[in-house]
């Protein structure tokens, strides 16, 4: 259970920090703190398509794979909720190649 809730936090976290901020090395910081704190607890893959690529691997078993996604998944969702709270927009990405130059 400790594992489902530190996945779910960590997405949580990154979503948060894509969504509040542009600067690269902010995200890229807010990863290394979140990795750097949750890799002996589960992994800290944060991402569905990092525990598939370990469940293809066979280093993560079927049901520890779909707890990790569906935790991953409610975090992602609850900071997208909180980022359109507070900025009253809905979180979505763009390819670099179509964000305005700041």
């Amino acid at each position: 259970m400790r594992t489902y809730l530190v996945e779910a936090i960590g997405s949580f976290v990154l979503v948060l920090a894509f969504g509040l901020d542009r600067d690269p090395l902010a995200r890229g910081l807010t990863l290394a703190a979140i990795s750097y704190g949750a890799m002996h607890i589960s992994g800290a893959h944060f991402n569905p398509a990092i525990s598939f690529a370990y469940f293809l691997k066979k280093d993560l078993s079927f049901k520890l794979f779909v707890g990790y996604t569906i935790s991953q998944i409610l975090g992602c969702f609850a900071a997208s909720g909180i980022l359109l709270t507070i900025t009253k927009i809905p979180f979505t990405t763009s390819s670099p190649a179509t964000t305005p130059l700041e």
